[in-house]
């Protein structure tokens, strides 16, 4: 590792090209590390932030998620908290960043959800507000190994419309560019071999693009907890049964009903005003809508973001209806 960071203070010239650049944010310094390498990193991110021009620069580090094998963190505690809360008390950092990769192929090929995601998602969320940082998520955009590419709107929009239902302040791409390495498990990211934008680049493209204009309403809200509703009420759904310490009601909320499993973030802001992420939980390989009936308490008008657009709604017997598609996702606010 030291070697590495030495070519940068031998080639001053290299540092100066890209540390005044606008799309450069810092150095992704290390991969799921053990928790026994906090110290070496605590001195790598010490070098490094001494360098001309990188004083500011982020010095990323990504976690394993709550539910990858113990051995392989260093970790002893339930879901790998001690990983994270170590990680929290040695560096101070200014998000703390994992990846978990939901969409899967089972061994015979069929695509499946990771069933662990939500709770990691649950877990991390948690975190973030117990120790007030705000959580990043890695998202999946590559397949490789048993995980597919999400290289359709659905696939990407689900991503990152489920983080934002468990609030997450940040989403990453893993990876945007497709690896150079002879791995026969890799498709590809954003950008192939030859540097073409893939069907990915443009999904991730339009998820953003319909972000961007309610970031500053998204932003301004608190995660509180996340509701999860099977169509069926007795149905099986293996990543919502998994999910400990979910929320299993909201004052606002006398009922939700919908024609697929949904996922309900709950936020409040610092006025005290409630909002509601709604995600369509159902695999986007399968192309599904939802139909959402939700039922408000003394609720009379809501104000909703969907796909970029905002439109406010007055109710009929305090009910909001609405038809989701494949991945989508609407920010729901009661506007008293």
């Amino acid at each position: 590792m030291d070697s590495k960071f030495n070519k940068f203070s031998d080639k001053k010239e290299f540092v100066e090209e890209f540390s005044d650049h606008p799309a450069f944010a810092g150095i992704y310094a290390v991969d799921e590390p053990k928790k026994d390498r906090w110290y070496n990193l605590s001195q790598a991110e010490e070098y490094v932030h001494s360098l001309p021009g990188m004083e500011d620069i982020d010095f990323m580090v990504s976690h394993h998620a709550p539910h990858a094998d113990p051995a392989a963190c260093g970790a002893t505690e339930p879901k790998n908290r001690d990983l994270y809360t170590s990680y929290l008390e040695t560096f101070d950092p200014p998000y703390l960043l994992y990846d978990a990769y939901p969409l899967m192929y089972d061994p015979a090929g069929n695509p499946i959800l990771n069933n662990n995601w939500l709770d990691n998602a649950q877990t991390m969320a948690e975190i973030g507000k117990e120790y007030d940082v705000p959580i990043y998520y890695f998202m999946l955009t590559l397949g490789h190994l048993n995980y597919r590419t999400p290289d359709n709107y659905r696939d990407i929009a689900w991503q990152n419309n489920l983080s934002l239902a468990y609030g997450v302040r940040g989403c990453l791409v893993f990876t945007y560019w497709t690896p150079m390495a002879d791995n026969s498990t890799y498709t590809y990211g954003l950008v192939d071999r030859e540097g073409n934008k893939t069907p990915v680049w443009y999904a991730v493209q339009q998820v953003i693009e319909e972000y961007e204009p309610f970031n500053d309403v998204y932003m301004s809200f608190e995660w509180e907890g996340t509701m999860l509703t099977k169509a069926d009420e007795w149905g099986f759904n293996a990543g919502f049964d998994g999910v400990t310490n979910q929320l299993r009601s909201h004052p606002r909320i006398a009922e939700i009903t919908c024609t697929q499993d949904t996922v309900t973030g709950t936020f409040k802001d610092a006025d005290g005003r409630d909002a509601f992420m709604v995600v369509n939980y159902s695999d986007p390989y399968y192309a599904e809508s939802d139909t959402v009936r939700i039922e408000f308490n003394d609720v009379e008008y809501v104000s909703t973001w969907r796909k970029g657009v905002q439109r406010v709604v007055r109710l009929n017997g305090g009910v909001y209806e609405t038809t989701l598609g494949s991945g989508e996702g609407e920010f729901i606010i009661p506007l008293q």
